[in-house]
């Protein structure tokens, strides 16, 4: 069995003596050349989780080990880690190179070797030439640039990011999360990604640990994640928005029928028996104005959001709704007010723990 490059078991930290804990026994790994984003939402205890693996802050229990080797107890200069800080943490007496030279100095690296080395990563991100700027004549995405220069100039074996793209705008956010994958791919890297933002987690990550209130609720694939959210806490936290009884669409599924159980965290069964709640996804859904009105539902709102249009449908004689993205020829015709006629397909009909 190959031995992950970072194996996090069980760990505790108890930042509050009289309150719950901060992280609740979290469990993952990170192999070789592995990318594992940490989604969750503020305050859920992601930084924390950072800080404890780097060695900067207690940890109450639990273990951290690297390539196999225990350095729970290490301090955090020995740990062969580096982590990148939200707000980049850069010295702004200190320009560009010094900034990027700063841990191989506390090493000892000699100067021409600094040099060299310095150089080298300035070009690998995109700022040859930047070495004599000071860091208050950049702009936020070279400064995210400067901060990933250092955090690489050690040649960690993990290199860790709490949330490295909140603070820069929307475009400049995904300019730069392609440019960290290349990156991250090209070089091999074993990286942990904090943050809050699901897009952000789905497109850079191999594996995604759900955390949150300081625990793991689900981790997995984004494929897996999204299709088979496993609870409808974790369904809700992604974005789905068709959950709904299984008994208020019974009448409305096609090719419904005995299937294996999913081998995914508990994630239940595809439209067999089993939680009252099912999570239906908007390709599942086959929607059609009603000839024969009144229909399966009535359609209550329809929106043009980011290049496509978005139907909710209440069912008639329920409460229970459905949302779903539809083509600007549907839409034309499914307009508020409107009956439709509803299907749905079997396979996209996933049960929820919770």
């Amino acid at each position: 069995m190959t031995v992950p490059r970072l194996d996090v078991r069980s760990l505790t930290v108890q930042l509050d003596p009289h309150g719950p804990p901060t992280l609740d026994a979290i469990s993952f790994e990170v192999g070789v050349g592995e990318i594992v984003a940490v989604l969750g939402p503020s305050g859920g205890g992601k930084s924390t989780l950072l800080r404890s693996v780097a060695g900067l802050e207690r940890v109450s229990a639990g273990s951290v080990c690297l390539d196999g080797r225990d350095i729970t107890d290490v301090p955090p200069h020995r740990r062969d880690l580096a982590l990148m800080f939200q707000q980049y943490a850069l010295f702004p007496h200190l320009d560009v190179a010094a900034n990027v030279a700063y841990g191989l100095r506390m090493r000892s690296v000699g100067r021409a070797e600094r040099g060299s080395r310095v150089a080298e990563l300035l070009d690998l991100v995109r700022l040859g030439g930047f070495g004599h700027r000071s860091i208050d004549s950049l702009s936020g995405g070279e400064r995210q640039r400067v901060a990933l220069a250092r955090a690489l100039a050690t040649e960690p074996a993990v290199l860790m990011l709490d949330e490295p793209l909140s603070a820069l705008d929307r475009s400049l956010r995904r300019s730069l999360l392609a440019e960290l994958e290349a990156l991250f791919r090209q070089r091999g890297l074993s990286v942990v990604h904090v943050t809050h933002d699901q897009d952000e987690a789905f497109a850079i990550a191999d594996r995604i640990v759900i955390l949150r209130d300081g625990r793991i609720e689900r981790s997995g694939t984004a494929d897996d994640l999204w299709t088979r959210p496993g609870s409808e806490s974790v369904a809700r936290f992604l974005g789905h928005r068709s959950l709904v009884p299984r008994s208020a669409i019974a009448g409305l599924i096609e090719g419904a029928g005995p299937v294996p159980q999913e081998e995914t965290h508990g994630a239940g069964r595809v439209a067999g028996s089993g939680p009252a709640m099912v999570l239906v996804h908007d390709s599942a859904i086959d929607i059609r104005p009603a000839t024969d009105a009144p229909g399966d539902a009535v359609i209550e709102s329809s929106r043009f959001v980011g290049g496509r249009f978005e139907l909710g449908c209440r069912l008639l004689g329920s409460d229970v709704g459905l949302h779903l993205t539809v083509s600007r020829e549907l839409a034309a015709t499914l307009v508020p007010g409107a009956a439709a006629r509803i299907r749905i397909d079997a396979t996209g009909v996933h049960d929820l723990g919770d």
